[in-house]
């Protein structure tokens, strides 16, 4: 079609649509414009480093402000045009190289669109910085460039490093504290076996010197009907002797016969009653000796072998004027460690005399008994001096004792304790206030 040919509304109908076409290009241009301006207003007076980056040169093609403060340059011509290699350390956290590491960051920021990695920059005047770097990827002008803020974090790093430092030195420390620890504890464990032994054999000691005494009390015991039986006899050769050389010369008179008849009667009378009491004694002894050295069980009557361990103990109480009641049935019996069992008494008696009675004149002890579904209870109660909370909490405690400077060794009532509970698999219990006595409660099983 023609210029010539057209009719004037044709004309006018094309000039109309070529002055809106004109009309919406200077629109579209005066928008582009204004969207520039907003745009560079942004770019350049956003407070973080923000850097532009030609992906196919590999170059800088725009900073701001703040980038060029943070690189501590003249101005921003100076980034302009140059490779970001310029502005970075040799290699990065990795092994590689700054610019293979620079291309790997690229192409993901590429692919995903955007991408965010650290990395560490060289300012202008040398100095380092570790950045935090988040890459955008946008198309401007028909050209795929990349937007890059930059933010410091220097002092986050150094906070970081200071912290894996602090961590470090900490498990350091654990760890050597851990070891001494664990040679402490070997040190303690060896110390405690050491001392779990040596109490072992202390109390060996202590029940040896229980029956050591016991000795001793009975030797004691037996010297007085020995010593009279070795004068009576003596006395008797003598006598015998006189009659005999009287007989001899025929001096012998009726009358020097007849006294020597009533002398020998008397003798032998009180010699007897000696020997026999000195049997007992040894019989006693002989019993509660072997049975305390003998760990077999066996059943026993509690009345009759408590006296004789009584009896064994007569030397310690004699003195002391201290009467003992034995409140048990003749047919009650127990099976099992008469050992262990004479050492209850005799420790429970001991104490009583060296505690309770101490500097006392006097006093008494009950022993009773009766079993119950096969379980022997048992009362042992003194009227001495009694005992504090405080000693009570303690006193079957090693080796504690109230009478140390009077050779107490504090393991009397721990014996007990042991042998009630591990021998006889049984409990025992105290009751005691300051001058009020005492009373162990004992219970004892086959």
């Amino acid at each position: 079609m023609s210029y010539e040919t057209l009719s004037l509304s044709d004309l006018q109908s094309d000039l109309k649509t070529k002055d809106s076409y004109e009309n919406s290009l200077k629109l579209t241009q005066k928008a582009l414009v204004e969207s520039e301006d907003v745009y560079r207003t942004l770019y350049y007076a956003f407070h973080d480093p923000i850097v532009t980056f030609d992906t196919l040169d590999k170059k800088i093609i725009q900073v701001n402000q703040a980038t060029v403060e943070l690189f501590r340059c003249k101005n921003w011509e100076s980034l302009i045009g140059i490779s970001p290699l310029k502005i970075s350390v040799g290699s990065q956290y990795g092994s590689k190289s700054s610019e293979e590491q620079m291309d790997i960051e690229i192409a993901h920021a590429l692919e995903e669109g955007s991408h965010r990695f650290f990395w560490v920059f060289k300012r202008f005047d040398g100095t380092t910085f570790d950045a935090e770097v988040s890459l955008a990827k946008a198309h401007i002008h028909g050209k795929t460039i990349v937007f890059g803020s930059i933010r410091d974090i220097t002092l986050l790093k150094r906070y970081q490093r200071r912290m894996e430092n602090l961590n470090e030195r900490l498990e350091h420390n654990v760890k050597r504290r851990t070891l001494e620890l664990e040679n402490a504890n070997e040190e303690l464990r060896q110390m405690v076996d050491y001392l779990s032994a040596t109490q072992d054999q202390l109390v060996q000691s202590e029940k040896m010197a229980s029956l050591g005494n016991l000795v001793a009390g009975v030797a004691h015991e037996l010297n007085t009907p020995v010593g009279n039986g070795l004068t009576g006899m003596t006395w008797l050769s003598e006598l015998s002797e006189r009659v005999r050389n009287l007989y001899a010369s025929k001096e012998l008179s009726e009358e020097d016969f007849e006294d020597y008849l009533k002398n020998v009667s008397n003798v032998t009378r009180s010699v007897t009653v000696g020997l026999k009491k000195a049997a007992g004694l040894i019989r006693s002894f002989k019993q509660v000796a072997v049975d305390q050295s003998n760990e077999e069980k066996r059943r026993f009557f509690i009345k009759e072998y408590i006296e004789e361990i009584l009896i064994s103990l007569n030397s310690n109480l004699r003195d002391k004027d201290i009467k003992i009641s034995v409140n048990i049935d003749e047919g009650t019996s127990l099976f099992g460690y008469v050992g262990g069992f004479s050492q209850i008494i005799t420790n429970l008696v001991l104490n009583s005399v060296k505690h309770g009675f101490k500097g006392s004149s006097g006093g008494n002890i009950i022993i009773s008994a009766k079993t119950i579904d096969e379980v022997l209870h048992m009362s042992y109660s003194d009227n001495g001096y009694g005992m504090s909370q405080d000693t009570i909490e303690k006193i079957y405690e090693p080796f504690f004792t109230t009478n140390r400077n009077y050779g107490g060794t504090g393991l009397g009532m721990h014996i007990v304790y042991n042998i009630v509970s591990t021998r006889f698999n049984g409990e025992i219990d105290v009751k005691s206030h300051l001058g009020e006595g005492v009373e162990f409660i004992i219970k004892l099983r086959e």
